[in-house]
């Protein structure tokens, strides 16, 4: 059974366009507004995933993008779980992207079971690079403002992270 998902979502003038592979039980909500300056490309080789990705464009040059490759299972926010120590500074819940803005960038990779991550882009210019590997890691980025840069790499089991920064 192909387990394997990707999805690509960019915005035209006719709307939002998908695309899709089998799936095996994860979950992806897109919320996205101002479609034709937004972009998420997401690709999913597992079981059990969630993701919820929000972007509002709010004007100004350059697109809102998120890409994001997950391998394993549980990861994002599945289930209904719930960040615990440091993960909890950031006041975000897990499986979610958030874009509000113009000219922000998310690289996220994903290997493993049962991480969770969300992370938000409140501005423009910000640009994250995540890398999660291994199991039952944690990790919540918090961008608010203008040009702030992240990135972090966590490898093991067990590890968590809170990143928040605040620039205007």
């Amino acid at each position: 059974m192909n387990r394997q998902a990707t999805f690509a979502v960019c915005a035209a003038a006719a709307g939002l366009m998908t695309s899709t592979g089998a799936m095996a039980k994860n979950e992806l909500v897109l919320l996205t507004r101002d479609e034709f300056l937004n972009h998420a490309e997401i690709s999913i080789d597992g079981s059990s995933n969630r993701l919820v990705i929000s972007q509002e464009h709010t004007g100004g040059i350059g697109l809102n993008t998120i890409t994001a490759t997950i391998n394993g299972d549980l990861n994002g926010g599945p289930l209904g779980a719930s960040f615990t120590g440091a993960a909890r500074g950031a006041d975000l819940q897990p499986g979610m992207l958030i874009q509000n803005g113009f000219n922000n960038t998310m690289s996220i990779e994903v290997n493993g079971t049962a991480n969770l991550f969300a992370f938000a882009q409140i501005g423009s210019g910000n640009v994250l690079n995540a890398s999660i590997t291994g199991h039952d890691n944690q990790a919540a980025v918090l961008q608010t403002g203008v040009n702030n840069f992240a990135g972090f790499s966590q490898n093991g089991i067990g590890n968590s992270v809170s990143i928040t920064q605040h620039s205007w």
